[in-house]
């Protein structure tokens, strides 16, 4: 079974790892236990700690790439993405049992996982690659603004998106309902409504509604 994961192309494989690091860290204490008979013992034992503390280092870069990984990779048409949730949750579940810090893990979550769950909504939210309607030139300075708020590098929060929702009027039910999943989402790290994440993508355009917006025709 080890074996398979290794060459499994789910990258299960740094679970396998990982899950032998824990079975040893488990038995840590009993060979604390022996380091009071002899000094090249005790030696030992602190040279195994030091090992230990190594091994805990790489479960966190294994966490992180595996998790990054399972994000980056054909997430938004995925079908898959309960057993995306599964593998998430081993690979928390592996970093605890090793004993890293939970403000260590929550870090790495918000990195790697988090970031693209929020980026997700937010594309879902301003209509995917779709530009806000209408289309004239008179709504340019308004598309520009879409545009920084798709940034994948430069993450809006839920409260500029909202506040760009709310500038051009946009009053889509789906929408809205996206956007309060959104914030809950940042509050809590847990969808609010599984079923409305799943359909995330069926949200149409963002309509400009504001007529206000339009700036006068140029001379």
């Amino acid at each position: 079974m080890a074996f398979a994961a290794f060459i499994s192309p789910s990258g299960a494989w740094p679970l396998s790892v990982a899950a032998i690091v824990c079975m040893f860290l488990a038995n840590t204490d009993k060979f604390s236990e022996i380091s009071a008979s002899t000094s090249g013992v005790s030696a030992t034992i602190r040279e195994a700690k030091d090992k230990i503390q190594d091994l805990n280092k790489l479960i966190e870069i294994m966490s992180e790439a595996q998790l990054f990984s399972l994000q980056a990779h054909g997430r938004i048409f995925d079908p898959e993405m309960l057993n995306r949730d599964h593998f998430f949750n081993r690979i928390i579940g592996i970093m605890k049992d090793a004993g890293i810090d939970d403000e260590r893990i929550l870090k790495i979550r918000k990195d790697n996982w988090d970031y693209f769950v929020k980026a997700d909504y937010i594309n879902s939210i301003l209509g995917g690659s779709t530009i806000p309607h209408p289309l004239g030139p008179e709504y340019d300075h308004v598309r520009a603004e879409w545009k920084k708020l798709r940034n994948f590098y430069d993450q809006p929060s839920p409260a500029q998106v909202r506040e760009f929702l709310v500038k051009v009027g946009e009053d889509d039910p789906k929408k809205l309902a996206l956007m309060d999943a959104l914030e809950k989402y940042c509050e809590t790290l847990e969808h609010p409504d599984r079923e409305l994440w799943k359909k995330r993508n069926k949200v149409k355009h963002i309509m400009i509604k504001n007529a206000a917006l339009a700036s006068p025709p140029q001379a």
